[in-house]
């Protein structure tokens, strides 16, 4: 296209973008009941996934004609040609076991392997384990006869998940090569060529898996078949967050990405559901809910 200068030739461009992803997963399910009062179901599986994004950019000005458009880069004076890819692979494998006992008494244990090839080469993997327990009240024979009371269940659970939340490559040292970089070009003979330059940040092969653990108590109740809703508190531990650290200059570096931050997160949520006015051509509900909470750093360490 034109610019408005007719010495600069004009300017073109071509890019191209192309991602590819392939996931795949299998499970096994297992539900049985065992003398009419244990009722147990399970579940393992796995799941795969891999993510490929291909760039590319070409550039050019200083043609001689706007005939060929963009078609004909090679004739510009001015060529800029890039190109970027991006992988990423993942890996889990998993199995959770629900088991109840007169539908009165609950256990569910779960365990996972996740793997991630953003993290360091010392620490792809990591486990996350979780269990939780229920008790409905209600249901003892020293309460079934009670008309008022239509649930009245407690509930405990801790369980432990993971974040990955980073770019590709985060955790490795990167180089710069080209023409573009600053410093990386000499003069062999009379043939300018292209050198590598390491960049300012930091490689780290201990990156892992920021993690975030889960202490929860609560109760489901009913009343009177017109009140309904839950009492839940809560204590949320999240360490070896993932942050990106300035590092002072005489290490040669500017960032690096580190494990450098824990926080401990905690609240109380309320939630009341009553049914106020039912008839057969009106319905009159309210749902109120509540939350409290606060929160507080309780690492950081960025050296």
């Amino acid at each position: 296209p034109y610019n408005g200068s007719l010495s600069h030739g004009g300017t073109g461009s071509q890019s191209t973008q192309r991602s590819v992803a392939y996931i795949i997963d299998g499970l096994l399910h297992f539900d049985r009941t065992f003398a009419g009062i244990h009722h147990v179901t399970a579940v393992v599986g796995y799941e795969y996934s891999y993510k490929n994004n291909n760039q590319f950019y070409a550039f050019n000005s200083g043609f001689g004609s706007d005939l060929t458009l963009n078609n004909n880069l090679g004739s510009g004076t001015s060529a800029v040609v890039s190109s970027l890819q991006v992988a990423r692979t993942e890996f889990s494998i998993f199995a959770r076991v629900n088991y109840s006992l007169k539908d009165r008494y609950f256990v569910t244990a779960t365990l996972r392997r996740d793997g991630s090839s953003v993290f360091g080469e010392n620490n792809k993997f990591a486990v996350f384990p979780g269990i939780s327990l229920g008790w409905k009240m209600n249901e003892e024979n020293f309460m079934s006869g009670n008309p008022n009371i239509d649930m009245l269940k407690f509930r405990v659970g801790y369980g432990v998940t993971g974040n990955e939340g980073i770019e590709s490559y985060t955790s490795l040292a990167k180089y710069d090569q080209g023409v573009n970089s600053s410093g990386t070009s000499a003069i062999l003979g009379q043939t300018q060529i292209n050198g590598l330059s390491i960049t300012s940040i930091k490689a780290n092969p201990n990156l892992k898996w920021e993690s975030t653990s889960q202490l929860n108590f609560g109760v489901d109740y009913g009343f009177f078949k017109r009140l309904n809703g839950s009492v839940d508190y809560y204590i949320k531990d999240t360490k070896n967050m993932l942050i990106q650290v300035y590092l002072p200059a005489t290490t040669g570096y500017s960032t690096q990405w580190k494990n450098a931050v824990s926080m401990r997160s905690w609240g109380l949520e309320l939630h009341l559901q009553s049914a106020n006015v039912v008839t057969k051509n009106f319905r009159w509900n309210t749902i109120l809910n509540f939350s409290w909470l606060g929160n507080k750093i309780t690492k950081y360490n960025t050296q």
